[in-house]
């Protein structure tokens, strides 16, 4: 199965070990993970300001979901299917 995780979950399984880890983990796994760089270079922000790692650990993380995710450039669709326009 094709999965997308939004940003705000990928930001959580790196935060702690809980309920996101073993999403992103089960994912990996058994399934193929896509991310448009929109939600990686969020997660990189967010990795900053929300949950405060260092550079270094930064660079890791998004080298990592580079490497395990196909990264993707997504389509347009319209904006009544979602009512977050920032999740479209």
């Amino acid at each position: 199965m094709k999965i997308v995780i939004d940003s705000n979950v990928l930001i959580a399984a790196f935060a702690a070990r809980g309920l996101c880890h073993e999403v992103l983990e089960y994912c990996l796994y058994e399934h193929e993970l896509f991310l448009s760089n929109y939600i990686v270079e969020e997660c990189k922000t967010k990795f900053k300001t929300k949950i405060k790692l260092p550079n270094n650990q930064i660079n890791k993380n998004i080298e990592f979901l580079t490497r395990e995710a196909m990264i993707i450039e997504p389509v347009t669709v319209s904006p009544s299917i979602c009512r977050d326009k920032k999740d479209l």
